[in-house]
């Protein structure tokens, strides 16, 4: 069998943006690019990554310098986005306006990539990896235009499910029902790089079954406690001392070690619950509240709000000082992590 041939037809040059926070998807999306660009023969000559630190001159310099050894370039920025952020994204203009003269100013640095859209280097394909995109500006505009631009989207609880099923069989050659996928988005969460570093561990845990079973998953991945600790958390969410001190109790019994696991979860919780308050002052809606904060379940994300709002930013501020003190107290000699815990409990129920 042949190597593969590149097929530049097949990519939107000259350049290239892929938008979104999801790893796994945006490296799906830019090795298909490297290989319909530059092909297997040339993958790694013609491949030059630039980190953020790289301003835009240098960039467009890159691209239009091609290499002795191949005959095509593709150039990578991950991440681009400071190259594009500037002071809160003022309107088109104004940024234009005010960046003029400025060699890191986002207005300039859209307007050398647009001058290089009218006279770009045929043999080097430009690839951004960015985490937002401002879609307000004339470079917006033309890149949407020549469709260079991808909106990567991330997993929800409805269709993570589904691409785990598909992953299973593709990248693990592993069967995994549907309710057995749900079973560990309820676990995990819709994130593609957790979800697919629990598949890993799970393909090598039925390293000689032909399936991924439930039992599997509820094994090796519930063994973590997680929902155990989101019990306890949702026990303090609504003032329940009695029962989030009794599923404290639980866990420690289970695992002498789980102290710092509560400690984490707890400070994502308080997290959450905070940028919750911030985005209520904004007037967002329940939903884009939801969407902004990846909230899952259901049922997490509905008490999440709620105390949000029955906590305001004065109760979030008390927890989150609560818990400082007592995570620093073991750590400092001056506690021990259970009691220290309790105690916490106790406190932020009375909130």
């Amino acid at each position: 069998m042949g190597k593969a041939k590149s097929d530049p037809q097949n990519v939107a040059a000259p350049v290239y943006v892929l938008v979104g926070e999801d790893l796994i998807l945006r490296r799906e999306k830019l090795a298909k690019l490297r290989s319909d660009f530059l092909g297997a023969d040339q993958d790694s000559i013609g491949f030059v990554s630039l980190g953020a630190n790289a301003t835009m001159r240098d960039i467009l310099d890159e691209c239009r310098t091609i290499g002795m050894f191949s005959p095509r370039k593709l150039v990578l920025v991950d991440p681009a986005d400071a190259l594009f952020t500037f002071r809160g994204e003022e309107s088109e203009e104004d940024a234009d306006e005010s960046a003029a003269g400025e060699a890191g100013g986002a207005g300039l640095n859209r307007d050398l990539l647009e001058r290089y859209l009218d006279a770009p280097c045929e043999a080097a394909l430009l690839v951004l990896a960015c985490q937002s995109w401002n879609k307000s500006t004339r470079l917006h505009k033309k890149l949407a235009a020549a469709k260079c631009i991808e909106f990567l989207e991330s997993l929800t609880v409805a269709n993570a499910g589904g691409w785990l099923v598909r992953r299973a069989k593709t990248e693990y050659s592993k069967e995994l029902s549907l309710p057995t996928a749900n079973r560990l988005v309820e676990l995990v969460g819709p994130d593609r790089s957790r979800l697919d570093s629990e598949l890993a561990k799970l393909a090598l845990y039925c390293l000689n079954e032909p399936a991924i079973s439930a039992e599997a998953v509820d094994t090796l991945t519930g063994f973590s406690h997680e929902q155990q600790v989101w019990d306890l958390i949702a026990a303090m969410g609504v003032g329940d001392a009695k029962s989030a001190l009794q599923l404290h109790d639980a866990l420690w019994q289970a695992d002498k070690k789980v102290g710092f696991t509560i400690v984490g979860a707890v400070f994502y919780w308080l997290n959450q619950v905070m940028r919750a308050v911030e985005l209520l002052e904004k007037r967002m809606s329940d939903a884009e509240i939801t969407r902004e904060l990846k909230l899952w379940p259901q049922q997490r994300a509905a008490n999440v709000l709620h105390l949000a709002r029955r906590w305001g930013l004065r109760g979030a501020r008390r927890a989150s000082q609560l818990l400082l003190q007592t995570d620093l107290g073991p750590k400092t000699g001056l506690g021990e992590m259970q009691p220290s815990m309790e105690l916490f409990i106790i406190q932020v129920c009375a909130i």
